[in-house]
């Protein structure tokens, strides 16, 4: 097990951006294995469809926070949200696979939702349907409010008032 104490979160920097890349990979893995392309043209398709997700998520949340996610010192992951208003939105959660796991993702929730409570926010989440992370979600009180073909909306209401 990876200490759990041990993980750390920080802005994301320019620095930063292959890793981002890297992980984004590692989340498309399965699917790109299916492809007959070469290195070249995958290393291309995930370059492009990372950039245009990040776009993406700029446009539709204006305050997202980027953080890399740190064990010790090396990067692990990224979290990303946004805090703005009485919903605090998880964008995104991604851990390496070599962390997976580990209970880094149980780490941040229970700090997300932690900072949500305090404050009373609800906590909202988009979740392809079939990834093994909504159990994990509804263990932190996630539950489902929309289902969409590509997409599950949850929520989860905060346990303690501002």
């Amino acid at each position: 097990m990876t200490g759990v104490d041990t993980v750390t979160l920080r802005v994301v920097e320019p620095g930063d951006h292959a890793f981002l890349v890297d992980l984004y990979a590692s989340t498309r893995a399965a699917e790109l294995a299916l492809l007959p392309w070469d290195a070249a043209t995958r290393t291309t398709f995930v370059a492009q469809q990372f950039a245009l997700q990040d776009a993406s998520w700029s446009a539709a949340f204006p305050a997202l926070e980027r953080f890399l996610v740190l064990v010790a010192t090396a990067p692990a992951g990224r979290v990303y949200v946004e805090r703005s208003g009485p919903t605090h939105h998880l964008v995104d959660v991604a851990i390496t696979p070599e962390v997976r796991g580990r209970g880094v993702g149980s780490f941040l929730l229970a700090r997300l939702t932690a900072e949500a409570d305090a404050c009373g926010a609800t906590m909202s989440l988009h979740v392809v349907p079939g990834n093994p992370a909504q159990r994990l979600y509804e263990r932190f009180g996630f539950h489902a409010v929309d289902h969409r073909p590509f997409h599950t909306r949850m929520e989860r209401q905060p346990t303690t008032a501002a």
